[in-house]
């Protein structure tokens, strides 16, 4: 399955694969999809930015995608996403 097919399916059917995702997960990209860098997101959780790194890579990882291949649509569309 090629990239464009997995956000694809992701935006199609997302709550097969949110559903995996863990409560920090889900607020770490909803911040994220609104904009706030890793940095601004760890002070806001009073934790280092490596750590929130690692919750987006989680995250992207449970949904199927990489950051790098998030097309500005699913940014967009996240909080629709994850509830």
């Amino acid at each position: 399955m090629g990239k464009v097919e997995q956000i694809r399916q992701i935006l199609l059917d997302p709550f097969s694969k949110v559903l995996t995702l863990s409560d920090f997960e889900r607020q770490v990209l909803r911040l994220a999809s609104r904009g706030k860098t890793n940095r601004e997101i760890a002070e806001y959780f009073n934790i280092t930015d490596e750590r929130v790194a690692y919750y987006m890579r989680n995250a992207l990882a449970k949904l199927g995608v990489k950051k790098s291949d998030l097309p500005s649509i699913v940014l967009d569309n996240i909080e629709r996403i994850i509830g």
